[in-house]
């Protein structure tokens, strides 16, 4: 959800797609694709984003990879 929305929609928009996530259908189509979805809170998103982009600035700064 983005920025300053509050809480209970931001909990009922987690627990939906987690729901929806959690479906067998939904499993098989990604599974299709090679993809395997994983529920999380928004907090262990927000920590998982902020890992990514620590462990990606090196790689792209040491391959002088230009920022944009």
């Amino acid at each position: 959800a983005p920025p300053k929305t509050p809480a209970a929609p931001s909990d009922r928009l987690q627990r939906e797609t987690a729901r929806v996530l959690s479906t067998p259908e939904l499993r098989t189509k990604l599974a299709g694709f090679n993809v395997k979805a994983q529920a999380s809170t928004p907090a262990q998103l927000a920590h998982l984003l902020d890992s990514e982009i620590r462990r990606w600035s090196g790689v792209i700064e040491s391959a002088g990879i230009p920022k944009q």
